[in-house]
């Protein structure tokens, strides 16, 4: 029942972020994904930028309920290691709106990245331990791609490396 319950739950987190991202990317024709960084879409300069914000809040929310619910899940304490990274992340990516015109801003980002990052690592040798071998590698196959891609492309924006 957990496990169903936290896929459900982060599905939805996710949701709500790219729902966000999207609508405000389309109320705001002037952003290109080509130069700058998703963060301008919720800059005190934009008019809506509430949208991108309270998206980025919420997401946050679920991302930090889903991440409790994976210490439920595991058996491991590398699982309970990495859910608590996930909850941490899931912290910074409120702070990342919270924050959206101010120095702790760029902190906050790149703590949301490098922590989702390595979460997504952790937590698949947990899934691959427990058994889930086919999500556990895939988990490890994402992680190592984007750390390799995003050290050997060279993006022509932050939003483009964001996206990916």
């Amino acid at each position: 029942m957990i496990m169903e319950y936290t896929y459900y739950l982060g599905i939805a987190a996710l949701i709500v972020a790219w729902g966000a991202i999207v609508i405000a990317i389309i109320i705001n024709p002037w952003w290109n994904i080509m130069e700058g960084n998703l963060s301008q879409l919720g800059s005190s300069k934009v008019t809506h930028s509430y949208i991108y914000n309270w998206g980025l809040i919420l997401s946050g929310i679920l991302f930090a309920i889903f991440a409790n619910s994976l210490i439920d899940s595991t058996k491991s304490r590398l699982g309970v290691f990495s859910a608590g990274i996930y909850f941490i992340a899931s912290v910074h990516l409120m702070l990342v709106a919270i924050f959206a015109s101010s120095d702790p801003h760029g902190f906050a980002s790149g703590e949301f990245f490098l922590l989702t990052s390595v979460s997504i690592f952790f937590f698949g040798l947990v899934l691959v331990s427990d058994g889930f071998k086919k999500h556990g590698y895939l988990s490890i196959l994402y992680f190592v791609l984007a750390l390799v891609g995003s050290a050997l492309i060279d993006f022509p924006s932050n939003a483009l490396l964001e996206v990916i």
